[in-house]
């Protein structure tokens, strides 16, 4: 996979061997070095998957800052994993964040940027495979929907109708890519981690209290009411104050709603007849009463939502950082199949306790009484 390095220093000299190192330890790659001055331009015209940055340019008045700037820059508009490369004490901004990273110039310097570059390999694979996906799906959905716009006066009014058009075919395209599995759709796919809707909560939101423990199901909460009574805007406000939330449980309830048990001590024989009918149920998206929750690696475990467990708080509170995080919304489909699995757990008419044996017996031998006998025998 060829890869483009661009470093951003007024003062070359100091970091050709690094660039050197990059070229020789990591095949296929290529750097390019330009100063301050240049590098916005460098940045939109290059699209490097690496930016190493110097931080302070040396001037007749002293050092300048002048890395923070096109750091923000780069976080912003170009974001591409960036080292800031300096022999400056100075610290840049903290951008909190694994894709960047304040490597020193000195002794050793340019194997730990080497070394950092590398980790940053699969990272910019996938970013590649994916630009190439989106590229490809905007390309078809330009070729396939401009022949059915429709002709228009206004200009402007054209490219309005034709930038939406192909913004909703790109997405739904995308959607059908996920929803058809290529070749299965991993569990984890249905989370948006963080939330791409920033300002208001969505149906299937989940919610881990701040002072819980990450690794505990019971910290956790699902959002249950309707994303559209919730939806904050500069023109709508919600239609609620009060938000309800189903508890979330450890997945023994899953196997309680399905009368199965499993334990540490469990033969291959008995894990794998549970095996196949949690898969079975899993295929069906939601329990009796329960919700299954995969686990999102680093963010939450394997979990379900409990709906006879449901509990109503303020909106405020659960807007409020001090007390709830926002962990991840569920991506559609999965938004819908989690409504339909509370809808039908709390919408269901209430039955009593009948003598079901009895009943089930009579089905049996009613099935018995009209099965087809073996050729040649009576009925």
């Amino acid at each position: 996979m060829p890869l483009k390095i661009l470093f951003i220093d007024d003062e070359p000299q100091s970091v050709m061997p690094v660039s050197e190192e990059l070229q020789t330890s990591i095949p296929d790659t290529t750097c390019d070095i330009v100063d301050f001055e240049g590098a916005t331009d460098k940045i939109a015209l290059l699209h490097p998957d690496v930016v190493v940055l110097d931080l302070m340019k040396n001037n007749a008045s002293g050092l300048i800052d002048e890395g923070s700037a096109i750091g923000l820059d780069i976080w912003q508009l170009h974001f591409c994993p960036l080292i800031f490369y300096t022999a400056s004490d100075e610290n840049p901004q903290d951008y909190g964040h694994p894709l960047v990273a304040v490597i020193r110039k000195g002794s050793g310097s340019e194997e730990q940027v080497r070394d950092k570059v590398k980790t940053y390999l699969p990272h910019i694979a996938a970013l590649g495979k994916v630009s190439t996906e989106i590229s490809a799906a905007l390309r078809r959905a330009l070729r396939e929907s401009r022949p059915h716009i429709f002709e228009i006066d206004s200009a402007e009014q054209e490219n309005q109708l034709l930038t939406r058009t192909i913004r909703r075919r790109v997405a739904a395209s995308m959607d059908d890519a996920m929803a058809v599995g290529e070749p299965n759709v991993k569990s984890w796919e249905q989370y948006l981690c963080p939330p791409s809707i920033p300002d208001h909560l969505l149906t299937g939101d989940i919610l881990r209290l701040a002072n819980g423990d990450k690794g505990d199901p019971a910290a956790y909460r699902v959002v249950l009411t309707p994303s559209c009574d919730l939806v904050r805007s500069n023109t709508r406000q919600p239609k609620v104050d009060k938000v309800l939330l189903a508890r979330c449980v450890i997945v023994d309830r899953l196997l309680n709603d399905l009368g199965l048990t499993v334990n540490a001590s469990a033969t291959a024989k008995t894990v794998e007849s549970v095996r196949k009918k949690l898969s079975k149920f899993l295929t069906q998206g939601y329990g009796h009463s329960s919700f299954p929750i995969a686990g999102l690696p680093g963010e939450f475990p394997v979990m379900a939502a409990d709906f006879r467990c449901l509990e109503i708080v303020s909106l405020a509170e659960l807007t409020d950082s001090a007390k709830y995080i926002r962990v991840a919304s569920v991506d559609a489909p999965f938004r819908e199949l989690f409504v339909w699995a509370y809808l039908s757990a709390a919408g269901r008419p209430a039955m009593p306790d009948r003598d079901f044996d009895p009943w089930a017996d009579a089905i049996i031998a009613e099935v018995q009484r009209n099965a087809i006998p073996p050729s040649g025998g009576a009925k």
